[in-house]
């Protein structure tokens, strides 16, 4: 979870006062495991109208050795099971940022993660926001930038949620 949630919530409250409310589910550096044990109690708990699904960054973390197969299981079953309980509520997959320095090396096959959610997103006919290659594309034009705007070289900072992550969800 991030600054961007509160940013995209705040505006989405400003389009639509009075009809916007949100739940922020997440749990700083949880994976998808952790999702799989936690969403009957944190998420169908707080019955979502819209879900956003974001595992990929952590599952590809080396210390969880979660194999991209096992992140594929994870991610059907969190989607199954939200249909089958929610059918009503939009499941919106996402890909984040590169990671650079050492949370990049913690993380060498982040892009093959974030593959399997650009797959399943197409295979299940869900809303993909996939900001990561906007930040790649700063991150090879203006390596600067990209510090300046994820400046723990993992988490956007609030200008990087306002100037890539936001428009990335209004664009989806």
């Amino acid at each position: 979870s991030g600054s961007w949630v509160r940013f995209v919530c705040d505006a989405l409250k400003d389009a639509f006062p009075g009809r916007v409310t949100y739940t922020d589910c997440a749990k700083e550096s949880a994976f998808s495991d952790w999702a799989v044990e936690s969403l009957r109690e944190r998420v169908l708990a707080a019955r979502p109208d819209v879900l956003f699904v974001e595992f990929a960054v952590n599952d590809a973390l080396l210390k969880y050795r979660l194999s991209p197969v096992a992140c594929r299981r994870n991610l059907c079953f969190i989607l199954d099971v939200m249909k089958k309980a929610r059918p009503e509520c939009e499941c919106v997959l996402m890909t984040t940022n590169p990671s650079v320095d050492e949370h990049s090396e913690w993380r060498p096959r982040l892009s093959e993660y974030y593959h399997i959610y650009r797959e399943v997103a197409w295979e299940r006919s869900l809303l993909l926001v996939d900001s990561y290659l906007a930040w790649l594309r700063i991150l090879i034009q203006d390596p600067a930038a990209f510090q300046s705007l994820i400046p723990d070289g993992l988490h956007p900072g609030l200008s990087g949620c306002r100037s890539v992550v936001a428009p990335a969800v209004f664009q989806a």
